[in-house]
């Protein structure tokens, strides 16, 4: 769930989201991540991880790359459409997710602060 008019996955995120707004200014730096499909590269899982493919492309507040239709615009079932048609692009894995969050925890001076972020698998 990146905002209330985008796509409508992950409902249950829309009352975290609500709860890190009504936090005051300047209590906690926060931002959630909005992963669509994450699965793992293996069963075999070992700390540290690393990805064998390519880095994430992230965006603030809206799904990265996500190319608008004219079905987008057909009553009632127009946005569905849209969101199936782009969905299955959206697939990333836990180690890309991993390693996208350490390298923002890494910054210290994180450009995600206060909002949603949308992924995608840059190697795609």
């Amino acid at each position: 769930m990146l905002t209330s008019g985008s796509i409508p996955i992950y409902l249950e995120h829309g009352q975290n989201l609500q709860l890190l707004k009504s936090l005051p200014p300047n209590t906690i730096d926060w931002s959630l991540l909005c992963p669509a499909l994450m699965t793992p590269e293996s069963s075999d899982f070992n700390v540290p991880t690393k990805s064998s493919r390519g880095a994430l492309i992230a965006n603030a507040a809206t799904p990265p790359l996500w190319p608008k239709s004219w079905v987008t615009y057909i009553p009632l079932i127009g946005k569905s459409i849209e969101m199936a048609m782009n969905a299955g692009r959206y697939e990333t894995t836990l180690e890309q997710n991993a390693e996208f969050i350490a390298s923002d925890l890494e910054t210290h001076e994180s450009r995600w602060i206060g909002t949603t972020v949308g992924i995608i698998d840059g190697s795609k």
